[in-house]
């Protein structure tokens, strides 16, 4: 049950501005698009766990994205509830969340990675419906902060598509979303970097971001083909989460960017 002091302290700092046509700050939308990226995540480390099951720390990362999911999930289904079409989203992201939920439990196998992948793939999509909503009610396009955001999900969703395949799963699907994954960091990199006013140290952390997805790339066709190799396996899942650390680091800069630009204005 989620701790209701948690729950409250979270209502007074985001309710407000929420669906204001010019919100006074992005916690909302940092919540929302944080929900599509922690499927992505908890679906990340279900497939560590399956290659890697005597490793006791894709467990441990999978509790804490889960515990973050439901307060986060708590909370929007809560702010929603006077707009009927959110509303019936979040309910339904709820319901979804319900039923993901039970893979997190349970212990991987061959026989419910296929069951996993679908779930996981309905979870994140309608927590993405989620944060598109949020922000279409504040009267503005993708915000640089859900850019990062979904930079943040897609490496985490590559890093699950390449562990999956290295389990066995074998789907003509996988592949082709590796290829649409890959084109859409280049779109959202290049988003990014014709932001307005990105400053020297934006645009450094920009950079670096690329540089580590080169070595991500490398790290995924490395073990693409040699599906097995369990130093392979950790390398997808440490430069995942180098792209992870960077693509939220980012994000966090540009909130702080729009933070004083408020102030100042």
């Amino acid at each position: 049950m989620t701790n209701p002091i948690y729950l409250i302290s979270l209502l007074i700092m985001l309710s407000a501005p929420v669906f204001a046509a010019e919100p006074a700050n992005l916690n909302v939308p940092q919540v929302a698009s944080s929900e599509h990226v922690l499927a992505e995540r908890m679906a990340r480390e279900w497939a560590w766990h399956w290659v890697s099951p005597n490793d006791p720390e894709p467990l441990k990362q999978l509790a804490g994205a889960s515990v973050q999911f439901e307060k986060q999930l708590t909370v929007l289904s809560e702010l929603s509830k006077a707009d009927t079409d959110l509303s019936e989203t979040y309910s339904l992201l709820s319901q979804v969340w319900r039923e993901f939920h039970a893979f997190t439990t349970a212990s991987p196998s061959m026989g419910q990675a296929r069951a996993m992948l679908d779930s996981s793939e309905e979870l994140a999509y309608i927590a993405t419906q989620g944060s598109e909503k949020i922000e279409a009610r504040q009267g503005k396009g993708p915000l640089p902060v859900r850019l990062c955001s979904d930079i943040a999900a897609l490496s985490q969703r590559l890093a699950k598509i390449y562990l999956l395949r290295s389990g066995g799963l074998k789907l003509q699907s996988l592949h082709d979303d590796t290829i649409t994954a890959r084109t859409e960091f280049n779109a959202l990199t290049h988003q990014l970097e014709t932001q307005p006013n990105n400053g020297g140290s934006i645009n450094e952390m920009i950079q670096l971001m690329k540089t580590q997805w080169l070595f991500f790339e490398q790290a995924i066709d490395a073990l693409d083909r040699h599906a097995e190799d369990v130093q392979l396996r950790s390398n997808v899942v440490v430069t995942s989460e180098h792209i992870y650390e960077v693509a939220n680091e980012l994000g966090q800069r540009y909130s702080r960017k729009r933070d004083i630009a408020t102030v100042i204005r």
